[in-house]
């Protein structure tokens, strides 16, 4: 076993190498470098001064891995609004794909930071044409298409669901939890609840706001 040399210790220590990086060049255990460090104010005064670096450069790390990670989102972003913009030369002629973003731009979630596509009516005609829409011209499995009913205290959720599956052109539509309102009832104008339609996805919803720019951006 190689002898172990205090003053290389010392003379490394001094050069503001860590623990750990004495332990590994003279090959002995971080806790005999300790031993031999402990209770030397000057050893103390350097950890505190390794540990200030490696606090700042662990910070400035974050930060440059929060800009990378920024810019790679955006990337994808802009990706999304140029197929939107390639796609739009031949789906603007398409009756369908003007009829679901002239409702998406009168009755859908417009907030692109929420990530999600979102539609919600008391009307089956227009839930229906809107999951087409979703379908057809915007290639949404079925699967990806989500279901949630909004209903009043005397609404029953089986009737409901019933009526709602009936008319939705989704096989086996997936219903999230239902959300009930305490208030007037409305009951007798609302019959079957408010059907929301949602679909996650940020890089969907991109390309229909920017659809709706296209569209309708010099009204």
């Amino acid at each position: 076993m190689k002898p172990i040399n205090k003053k290389d210790i010392i003379k490394l220590r001094q050069q503001h190498l860590s623990y750990n990086d004495i332990a590994i060049k003279l090959n002995i255990s971080k806790s005999t470098v300790s031993y031999w460090l402990k209770n030397k104010d000057w050893s103390e005064n350097i950890k505190q001064k390794l540990q200030k670096i490696n606090r700042k450069s662990s910070q400035n790390n974050i930060e440059k891995m929060a800009i990378a990670n920024r810019k790679k989102w955006q990337s994808w972003y802009q990706n999304a609004r140029d197929e939107a913009t390639k796609e739009f030369q031949y789906l603007k002629g398409i009756p369908l794909f003007i009829a679901g973003n002239m409702l998406y731009w009168g009755e859908g979630d417009s907030n692109i930071n929420n990530s999600m596509v979102r539609l919600s009516n008391i009307t089956d005609k227009i839930i229906i044409i809107f999951v087409k829409f979703l379908k057809n011209c915007c290639k949404v499995d079925d699967n990806n298409i989500i279901f949630t009913l909004i209903l009043y205290p005397e609404h029953s959720e089986a009737k409901c669901k019933k009526f709602w599956c009936s008319k939705l052109p989704v096989t086996n539509p997936i219903f999230y939890k239902t959300q009930r309102i305490i208030g007037k009832n409305l009951k007798n104008k609302i019959n079957f609840g408010i059907c929301n339609v949602l679909v996650k996805s940020r890089f969907l919803k991109e390309k229909i706001i920017t659809w709706e720019n296209l569209l309708f951006g010099s009204v």
